[in-house]
């Protein structure tokens, strides 16, 4: 199911990147509870939050909502997730 996949997408790639729902919602101008309901699967993101999504992790929109990404991760992508995407959405976050 994509709202299956989309829901364990983010929830694996905020962990990779060690950032909270929290400061997912500041980077997408949207609550907490709502990132925490595309996580639970009770309702996926609008079309304007899926493109903020998929140009802040770097993802087509089809691999965040049809794939497995901690299936797919290759080594070179993880180091894209765990230095350069952290090093950019710290700046964001101002850290």
């Amino acid at each position: 199911m994509i709202k299956n996949e989309l829901a364990s997408n983010l929830k694996h790639i905020r962990a990779v990147l060690q950032i909270s729902q929290y400061d997912l919602a500041d980077l997408l101008h949207t609550t907490r509870a709502r990132i925490g309901g595309w996580e639970e699967g009770r309702n996926e993101p609008s079309i304007e939050n899926l493109i903020k999504l998929k140009n802040l992790f770097g993802y087509s929109l089809d691999t965040l909502i049809c794939s497995k990404l901690w299936n797919q991760m290759d080594g070179d992508y993880y180091e894209y997730l765990t230095v350069e995407l952290m090093q950019k959405i710290n700046k964001l976050l101002k850290r």
